[in-house]
């Protein structure tokens, strides 16, 4: 009973830390900080509260391993985005008592969390099943437990052949073809969603997705030498990124929740806080949405150009 008490008082300081650290950060956004900084302090952050739970939980056990995954795992933490978590071990029944305990307290930390608890083998059959599965674990960031576990799954991932390149990447492009599909219409073109609308940040993951699994990098550096991309695509999609992420981070704020749709009242409220100006000085919410729009049109043509290079190279091979 001590011991229950004890730890229950020990999160809540956590959590009282925790929501005084992440409103600094918030802070800080409307203070002018950079995005790539924001996203980073609140990936560490939050690493920091789920290692010192993990520690609690499982100690230094060395027969199972916590990973991020999907945009946590790339570190691009905004403010109301899930915690995406892969959990492995071999033997998910002997451990899943201190899993539920470890899962439960994340969520006593008001943290919105998706997780997944899988052995090795479970973790391969389900990513040839699955491309969603497949590109989560190809882009996975070891938070806790065994490095070891890890390096058994690299092993086993190159023992098998969980799909080829071509496969991937035409499941890729028609994920993406279906998402553009669902989100061009009039209504998102005016109030677009910045992360799956025709030219948002989505369309940007896809390409590295595509050059991870090909490329085995989606650094846009090593690209560039590559020759996937230009150095002015490079400029352009840096550019298009660092727009929109700083739009959605903002998005988050104002809407308090997960909203990635820019409505109306956003467009104003953002362009105002954000302090877009006519030249007579008042809030100027066309100059917002004229560069959001002319740095999705950028994303738009280099998705375009870069899938069908992708294509074309794809012919060549086969």
């Amino acid at each position: 009973r001590d011991f229950c008490l004890s730890r229950g008082l020990g999160d809540v300081y956590k959590r009282q830390k925790l929501k005084r650290e992440i409103s600094q950060i918030e802070g800080n956004y409307w203070n002018g900080l950079p995005i790539a900084k924001l996203l980073a302090d609140l990936t560490e952050v939050i690493d920091r509260a789920i290692k010192s739970l993990w520690a609690e939980v499982f100690g230094d056990e060395r027969e199972i391993s916590l990973f991020a995954i999907g945009g946590y795992g790339r570190g691009e933490m905004f403010p109301r985005s899930d915690i995406d978590l892969l959990i492995l071990t071999e033997d998910t029944s002997h451990w899943r008592p201190q899993i539920e305990d470890f899962i439960q307290r994340i969520y006593n930390f008001n943290f919105e969390i998706g997780h997944s608890v899988r052995t090795i083998e479970d973790c391969v059959t389900e990513m040839k099943n699955d491309i969603s599965v497949e590109t989560a674990v190809m882009g996975r960031r070891h938070l806790g437990g065994s490095k070891d576990v890890s390096s058994h799954l690299n092993k086993r991932l190159g023992q098998e052949s969980i799909s080829e390149d071509d496969d991937y990447f035409g499941l890729k492009e028609m994920e993406q073809n279906n998402r553009h599909k669902q989100f061009q219409n009039v209504d998102y073109g005016l109030e677009p969603n910045i992360k799956n609308s025709p030219g948002g940040l989505r369309d940007i993951h896809t390409v590295m997705w595509i050059a991870l699994k090909r490329h085995k990098t989606a650094s846009k550096r090593e690209l560039r030498k590559l020759g996937v991309l230009t150095k002015t695509e490079s400029q352009l999609l840096a550019a298009a990124e660092k727009f929109l992420r700083h739009t959605r981070f903002g998005l988050h704020l104002i809407s308090r929740n997960k909203e990635d749709r820019l409505r109306f009242m956003h467009q104003r409220e953002l362009s105002t806080k954000l302090d877009y100006r006519s030249s007579t000085g008042k809030p100027d919410v066309e100059k917002f949405m004229q560069k959001y729009y002319r740095h999705v049109l950028a994303i738009q043509e280099i998705n375009t150009i870069v899938i069908q290079s992708f294509r074309e190279n794809l012919s060549k091979i086969s």
